[in-house]
């Protein structure tokens, strides 16, 4: 199981969303990863990053830590929180990409999603966001 940083779990998911976008080109998808990187890349909040931090925050806190506590997080957890975002950017926007991405990735059992390509998608986006940080 991989550990990732902020950074590296803000990464992943950037990641994730560009590589959806270009397999089947939703334009929400797509809008969403780049106010992700133009966040990431100016350091400054914008719409999607503070609903991402938020999600990322919401999970670091069910683990029992407070907001001035150092900690990395596992795959599965920044999973998690990425599943989160795009649920709360769903109910924001009742958007079909969304909701469509969604349903590739809702799970039950670790290391599944109901499109079994999309968990492993997701671990090629780990790896890529671990290896070129």
């Amino acid at each position: 199981m991989k550990i990732l940083t902020k950074q590296e779990a803000l990464k992943a998911t950037i990641l994730f969303l560009e590589q959806y976008y270009e397999r089947t080109k939703p334009d929400e998808t797509g809008a969403i990863a780049k106010n992700l990187v133009a966040a990431q890349n100016e350091k400054k909040y914008n719409k999607n990053f503070y609903l991402w931090d938020e999600c990322l925050k919401s999970v670091h806190k069910k683990l029992g830590f407070n907001d001035k506590s150092t900690v990395n997080f596992t795959e599965e957890e920044v999973f998690e929180a990425m599943i989160l975002f795009l649920e709360k950017y769903y109910e924001e926007t009742n958007s079909g990409d969304i909701g469509g991405l969604l349903s590739d990735l809702l799970h039950g059992d670790y290391g599944s999603t109901s499109d079994p390509a999309a968990w492993y998608d997701w671990q090629e986006c780990l790896k890529k966001a671990v290896e070129n940080n």
